[in-house]
């Protein structure tokens, strides 16, 4: 059993898809540019958002200037909506429950904005998540590790005492950067052989299959 298991949030614990495709078409549309369907999102989604923005923005509008206010409009719209649609995946909070209930401490590590992370980790999860990290501007998004490296210092945990899970390449890039036992989730934004190729330690297909590998492995 691990002493500390990190969690990236959109694709692994909820399903943020819809919301975040509303509110990037929201910004999109607010310039008259060409919408996307929800399902083109999951290539831009686990950057961050200046990369999810500036990918759904058209090839010739990728000017700073444009994405600065594309991604203020989006903030603002999803700060507003983020909970319309996002649900958590099933028994994301059973998965958690027993977790703290075996005295695994528990952290999301996202790209989603600090403030955006720690929001909806309460809403979803009240009281079970340790520590919400999120992207700031000035510290560099995942795949670089150093905020990972700040949640393993904050529980005097090692790699080897920590599991990290995730459903993109972006998360098992991270997770073995941090020298923990990666998790990929296949029920997430990006496919199976992505997780693989990119060094994870295991795949979980199902909830249960994920809490019997943090719990025995």
């Amino acid at each position: 059993m691990y002493k500390l298991a990190i969690f990236d949030l959109d694709g692994t614990l909820l399903n943020t898809l819809d919301d975040l495709a509303a509110s990037a078409n929201y910004a999109l549309r607010q310039k008259g540019y060409v919408e996307h369907a929800a399902e083109q999102y999951k290539e831009f989604i686990g950057h961050g958002p200046v990369h999810l923005i500036t990918m759904a923005a058209p090839p010739e509008h990728r000017d700073d200037a444009t994405i600065r206010e594309l991604r203020g409009i989006f903030a603002d719209y999803y700060a507003a909506n983020a909970t319309v649609l996002t649900r958590p995946y099933p028994c994301m909070l059973e998965v958690l429950n027993a977790l703290k209930q075996s005295g695994v401490k528990i952290a999301v590590y996202s790209n989603k904005p600090d403030k955006n992370t720690a929001r909806l980790c309460e809403i979803y999860f009240p009281g079970l998540v340790d520590m919400p990290v999120g992207f700031k501007d000035g510290i560099p998004p995942k795949p670089d590790p150093a905020a990972g490296f700040d949640i393993l210092r904050a529980f005097a945990a090692t790699g080897d005492e920590t599991a990290y899970i995730g459903d993109s390449g972006v998360d098992m890039q991270t997770g073995r950067a941090l020298k923990a036992f990666t998790i990929g989730v296949s029920w997430g934004f990006r496919p199976r052989a992505e997780l693989i190729d990119t060094g994870a330690s295991a795949v979980a297909d199902s909830a249960e299959e994920l809490l019997n590998l943090l719990l025995t492995t």
